[in-house]
């Protein structure tokens, strides 16, 4: 499980001088958080979490709930929103199994010299956000 640290050292490696100033700047926040982050063990708040994910291009939800955890003091309140995490992980990676298995195409489909747009499958991916835990 990441922690804010992870996350911004994720969101470094993506600007281009790697800088405090170059997360600060693409997240929309003061250079002093992201030190404050990085350097005094402060967690990152629920909007900054989904800047994040945003900048990382990953679900902000997953992103929301590890900071959660990671802010968590009380330890049941941390393993329910570990038990959060893990079943949206899970949610995730059966999603990600069928995808795969649409993508590969059947066997009359992959012998056929051209296929319209029209004759592929459409796959729609709906996103829920837990606004309140």
């Amino acid at each position: 499980m990441m922690n804010t640290r992870d996350y911004l050292e994720a969101v470094r490696r993506i600007t281009a001088t790697q800088s405090n100033y170059s997360i600060a700047k693409t997240l929309g926040i003061s250079p002093s958080s992201v030190v404050n982050y990085l350097n005094h063990g402060k967690s990152m708040d629920d909007r900054v979490s989904v800047k994040v994910a945003e900048a990382l291009s990953i679900d902000p939800s997953s992103v929301v709930i590890s900071v959660q955890i990671e802010r968590a003091k009380d330890p049941t309140v941390k393993k329910a929103l570990k038990d959060i995490l893990s079943k949206l992980s899970a949610t995730a990676a059966s999603l990600l199994m069928v995808l795969g298995l649409l993508a590969q195409p059947s066997p009359a489909m992959a012998n056929q010299p051209e296929i319209a747009d029209s004759d592929l499958p459409i796959v729609m991916i709906m996103r829920s956000y837990i606004l309140e835990l």
